[in-house]
């Protein structure tokens, strides 16, 4: 005959009597009492054990701050196999338990975690916290990496009209987003000196130190932009969630770079004129425009718009972001016979699809690695053939140009910024830049002495004279 409730209460918890409530319990499973540590002293908490629906749970009984009496349960009362080692999960041995029980009887003690049940959803609502927290700092180093950050400042160059923009953007995914993936992906405001060094470093040893002063140099920009954003209003407020405090480029030394001085000779000046001007590529008809108008900065050239050329008065508008600017500077140039056909003809081709003179699908302009493109190979086919004497690159025209109108045509330093739109100062804008007659004619005098020495390159009885007086 099953045992009463009433011989089951009041029962001390040990071992003699956990082993004869077992057995009670199997015989009457619906049953309910309990076990209670009666050696417990007071204010101590007591351990219980209570068996009940099949089911023997282990609570710590106390009392809590506010006089409430409280049960703790954590667990149930190992059996078997489990009794005999250690706890798996929320299973105790008796002494498993009762080690947990002193462990709640210390934090009884405490003023400040007295309230047990208090604290323990407590610690939970913290470790709920710290998964949230932990979770937010993931999505944050997925979304604020290093890659991401040089992409904000990519696009803060195109946003601000810069022609650098597509070659920075090249720059990055060549050299950080394919060569160093684990890079890319750190967080941005993670990112050690040490490890972008590596990068400008690795592209020095490869004799790339061209690129890597410009990527020492990109690093650099796209953080001193996140710091900027905070106080500045022209930064972009994309560049807020990186969260930058420092700029680990700074410390990066600076790349020394052997400046080119590579000027062709008037032979080679020639050839290079004839191809471009055979070529029916855009990016050579880019080059081939850039050169005649004085040697302008073919990137510059191929961003022409259709409104940007005037056929009537003869002027084209060109827009120059180089340097710090943060708006583009109007460059106008006067263009004579055989330019003025270039761009006609372009105008013709292009007027039916789209805005830019020089572009494949009439709603972006080519980029810089056609025009490059074209001219290396153009570099490697004249020397191949003996008409050049080493490679040359589109930069080596421009620089070409601006010696032979220093020392043939004797064109002053201050025109020569002018028509080629670099180091200008503000004297130079005020005097030569704007959009006035006298400034035009100033311009269109240098703009004939050059077309006039291009002219002579291909006929050897002619000569140009240099100009008695430079330009002011």
């Amino acid at each position: 005959m099953p045992t009463q409730p009433s011989d089951r209460t009041n029962r001390d918890l040990n071992a003699a009597n956990i082993r004869a409530a077992i057995k009670e319990h199997a015989a009457d499973p619906i049953g309910d009492f309990t076990l209670t540590d009666k050696r417990a002293g007071r204010g101590e908490g007591r351990l219980t054990l209570r068996f009940k629906s099949g089911t023997a749970t282990w609570r710590f009984r106390y009392t809590r701050p506010s006089g409430q009496r409280d049960y703790i349960a954590f667990g149930t009362l190992a059996r078997g196999d489990a009794a005999r080692g250690e706890s798996a999960g929320a299973v105790f041995t008796e002494a498993q338990a009762r080690a947990k029980a002193r462990e709640f009887s210390a934090l009884l003690r405490d003023p400040a975690t007295a309230d047990i049940r208090e604290h323990i959803e407590e610690q939970k609502r913290q470790a709920q916290a710290d998964i949230e927290r932990r979770r937010a700092e993931r999505i944050e180093a997925e979304r604020n990496t290093l890659q991401a950050l040089m992409e904000v400042y990519v696009e803060h160059l195109q946003n601000s009209g810069k022609s650098s923009a597509q070659s920075v953007r090249n720059a990055v995914r060549l050299h950080l987003t394919k060569s160093r993936p684990k890079l890319a992906s750190t967080p941005a405001k993670a990112v050690t000196s040490r490890e972008l060094a590596s990068v400008v470093r690795e592209l020095v040893e490869d004799g790339k130190e061209r690129i890597a002063g410009l990527m020492r140099s990109y690093f650099a920009a796209a953080y001193n932009l996140a710091l900027r954003a905070e106080t500045d209003p022209s930064a972009p407020a994309a560049m807020l969630i990186f969260n930058i405090s420092t700029n680990p480029a700074e410390r990066i030394g600076t790349v020394e770079v052997k400046a080119r001085d590579r000027l062709l000779t008037d032979a080679e000046l020639l050839a290079v004129l004839n191809e471009l001007r055979l070529a029916t590529a855009l990016g050579a008809k880019a080059m081939l425009l850039a050169l005649l108008l004085g040697g302008q900065r073919p990137l510059q050239v191929a961003r022409v718009r259709l409104s940007e050329w005037n056929p009537e008065t003869g002027v084209l508008t060109l827009w120059d972001g180089k340097g710090k600017r943060k708006r583009p500077r109007k460059h106008l140039l006067p263009v004579l016979d055989e330019a003025a056909s270039v761009l006609n003809d372009l105008s013709r081709i292009e007027r039916s699809k789209g805005d830019y003179l020089f572009s494949n699908d009439g709603s972006s302009p080519i980029g810089p690695h056609t025009i490059s493109r074209f001219m290396t190979e153009l570099s490697v086919r004249l020397v191949d053939n003996g008409t050049a004497s080493e490679p040359f690159q589109g930069r080596d025209l421009r620089r070409t140009a601006e010696q032979k109108m220093k020392y043939v045509l004797r064109v002053s330093k201050d025109m020569r910024a002018v028509i080629q739109s670099h180091g200008m100062g503000g004297v130079q804008d005020k005097h030569y830049d704007g959009d006035d007659e006298d400034s035009l004619a100033e311009k269109r005098r240098v703009q004939v002495a050059w077309a006039e020495y291009l002219r002579s390159l291909s006929d050897t009885s002619s000569k140009v004279t240099p100009m008695r007086k430079a330009l002011p």
